[in-house]
């Protein structure tokens, strides 16, 4: 479904520091050879009711911060801040889920000034570009894939990261409106499928598939909330769309995006919205799964891919049932590495050094995560010989 809203509900102005400022020193460079410019917006989807409230006048609102490469000419603009997409309001939970000092966000140097500036003129010389979606995993955001979505567009990508409100860590809309996480799911899951902790110990074979196959089958809340998050890619497919209608001038996004060149990425959760969208979307080619039990399958579907799995020896093996008709399919596992190690978090500066051991594992990470990445939907979208990634693909008949 198209989804048309008016041009000036869809810019709205984000903080922004303006001066000069020194990049991150603890954020990597990103390697390609664009400069970035960075834009957000704010959308309400009219023609979906947010069922996550009790008001019947409630439609679904969202968040997304979108990456670009952008004009050398007219890389003078705004400088953001790391932490600009993640204010004070929603940071309670990564305090609590990494056990870090109440004043870390505000006196640690985690909030530096990141590489894209903020609504720059977008590369016209070198458009279209292909567009990438990026969605954070439960009670997660999208900050903390800000190295990975500069990464990307470096390369010559629009990324797309949304923040799925109600089941992140929560949204500051434009108007100050504050949406608070909602645990009301996960309880339900932990109710529906008890059966989890003993899938992700079992080791691979034809007794994890049939776990895997209960699990799918009792997930009735997870598999729900999975196909709400894949109509909120959809949606942010179509007003990314609608940015090619926008006369140039009227946005820095006009006329720049590929939108025949689609690829969905996404960590935990977001990992199963992504592989959920490349499976009923049409328009998404390819999609990326950082590590995310793959909800809103049918035990007995048959994913046809392409899929790059990224898995830590947590989650090692827990797609294989229902990936084992994806064609092609990569595998990267990272050994050693822990669920969160995943995201930027790797990266921050300052953390407690048990807690690097718990949540994070090993070093290095967020380069074979970015390079593998890049290689794949490089590879899908536009058509790169696939050598780099080549010994990380699998045959899948052999899985159960």
């Amino acid at each position: 479904m198209f989804y048309r809203l008016p041009l000036l509900m869809l810019f709205l102005a984000v903080p922004a520091v303006s001066g000069d400022a020194d990049t991150a020193s603890w954020l990597p460079e990103p390697d390609g050879p664009y400069a970035l410019g960075t834009e957000t917006l704010y959308l309400t989807d009219s023609s979906r009711h947010e069922v996550a409230t009790r008001d019947a006048n409630d439609c679904r609102r969202l968040i997304v911060h979108i990456y670009y490469p952008a004009e050398l000419s007219d890389y003078a603009g705004e400088y953001r801040r790391y932490l600009d997409g993640y204010p004070e309001k929603t940071r309670k939970l990564a305090r609590r889920f990494l056990d870090l000092p109440r004043d870390y966000f505000t006196e640690s140097p985690v909030n530096v000034t990141v590489h894209a500036r903020y609504r720059v003129q977008a590369l016209d010389s070198a458009a279209p570009f292909p567009l990438v979606t990026v969605s954070h995993g439960y009670l997660s955001t999208p900050v903390v894939h800000t190295h990975l979505c500069e990464h990307l567009a470096s390369h010559g990508y629009v990324v797309a990261a949304i923040n799925h409100p109600y089941e992140s860590s929560g949204a500051v809309f434009s108007d100050s409106s504050f949406v608070k996480p909602t645990m009301r799911y996960l309880r339900r899951a932990v109710f529906q499928a008890p059966q989890m902790p003993f899938l992700l110990c079992t080791k691979p074979g034809k007794r994890k598939a049939r776990l895997t196959r209960r699990v799918l089958k009792r997930s009735r809340a997870m598999n729900s909330r999975a196909q709400v998050w894949v109509r909120d890619i959809g949606y942010i497919i179509d007003i990314m769309d609608s940015l090619n209608t926008v006369p140039k001038g009227a946005s820095p996004l006009s006329h720049i995006i590929d939108i025949d060149r689609i690829a969905a990425i996404g960590h935990s959760f977001g990992g199963a919205a992504a592989g959920f969208a490349c499976s009923v979307d049409l328009r998404v080619r390819c999609a990326v799964n950082m590590d995310g039990f793959q909800y809103g399958a049918e035990p007995n579907a048959l994913y046809s891919g392409p899929v790059l799995l990224v898995e830590t020896d947590q989650f090692a093996g827990i797609n294989d049932m229902v990936y084992r008709h994806a064609d092609p399919f990569y595998r990267l596992h990272i050994e050693g590495a822990r669920h969160t190690g995943l995201t930027d978090v790797s990266l921050w500066p300052d953390l407690p050094e048990r807690q690097h051991r718990k949540r994070i594992g090993v070093t290095g990470i967020p380069g074979k995560v970015n390079g593998a990445v890049l290689a794949f939907i490089d590879h899908c979208l536009k058509e790169q010989p696939a050598n780099a990634i080549e010994s990380l693909r699998e045959n899948r008949t052999q899985h159960p």
